[in-house]
């Protein structure tokens, strides 16, 4: 909660520094509502929820919600600036943010794992295996988010935006389309869609500070093996790559990251 204040203060500094020289009332009043007053808003509650001891639910909800406003903020302080430079010098930036994050997280959390309890603790068995509900719906949930991010770029003003941004981000701006827009709304799609995936994940393997990184990785591979192009073939992708890295893990498991990051090779 405290890095998205600090990260907060910082993208308002930014805003209240480029709105003033464009004399927008407008701006100001945007950054202040998504700067100031939804993270103090989400700081507060997180402080009820702690007091009354809120359950399950209401702590994932919290957790969804700071991820998703941290993702505009971070893009805000550390992309937006320098948004038109050369894809190398953003991929400096990316790595120096991953830097800062995983530091602030090893501070705030600590080198421990943590597991959370899962919301279906029950298990099937069909034949010789047992599959956990919490794996359905792990599963579930992913089909889910790609039905949801069909709709949202193909049926969508915003989504919309996003495509054309992303194919031409200088034509994007010839036609009105907002390029720093585009991009907090792909950081807030990419931070939600992060915390539900790191809350599924916690019932079924610990999460350390660093954990984002090797799962963003393998993600990578996994959206290489789908050709870079469809989520849907993404996901195929990365159940690929699981099923490679159990195998991986039954026949050697010292070397099971070596099989799956070896796949980018022959790719």
């Amino acid at each position: 909660m405290f890095l998205l204040l600090g990260i907060s203060i910082l993208a308002f500094c930014l805003d209240v520094a480029s709105e003033l020289t464009k004399r927008t009332a407008l701006g100001l009043i945007r950054s202040v509502l998504f700067y100031v007053v939804l993270p103090l808003a989400l700081w507060a509650t997180c402080l009820l929820a702690v007091h009354f001891k809120a359950g399950l639910i209401v702590n994932m909800a919290l957790v969804v919600g700071i991820a998703t406003v941290l993702g505009p903020a971070l893009y805000r302080v550390a992309f937006q600036p320098m948004a038109s430079a050369n894809p190398l010098i953003l991929l400096i930036a990316a790595l120096a943010a991953h830097f800062v994050l995983v530091s602030m997280g090893l501070y705030f959390f600590g080198p421990e794992g943590v597991r959370t309890p899962g919301l279906l603790e029950l298990a099937l068995t069909i034949g010789s295996i047992g599959i956990t509900y919490q794996s359905l719906l792990t599963v579930g949930a992913c089909v889910l988010i790609n039905a949801a991010l069909y709709l949202f770029f193909a049926y969508t003003l915003n989504g919309k935006a996003l495509r054309g941004t992303a194919i031409n981000r200088r034509g994007a701006q010839l036609v009105g389309i907002g390029a720093d827009f585009s991009g907090q709304l792909t950081f807030a799609i990419a931070g939600l869609i992060g915390a539900i995936s790191g809350l599924l994940i916690a019932p079924s393997s610990p999460i350390y500070y660093d954990s984002g990184f090797i799962i963003g990785l393998k993600g990578f591979v996994g959206a290489i093996l789908g050709g870079l192009g469809s989520y849907p073939l993404a996901a195929l992708g990365s159940l690929c790559v699981g099923m490679l890295e159990s195998f991986a893990a039954f026949w050697s498991s010292a070397y099971k990251e070596v099989f799956v990051f070896t796949l980018i090779l022959p790719l």
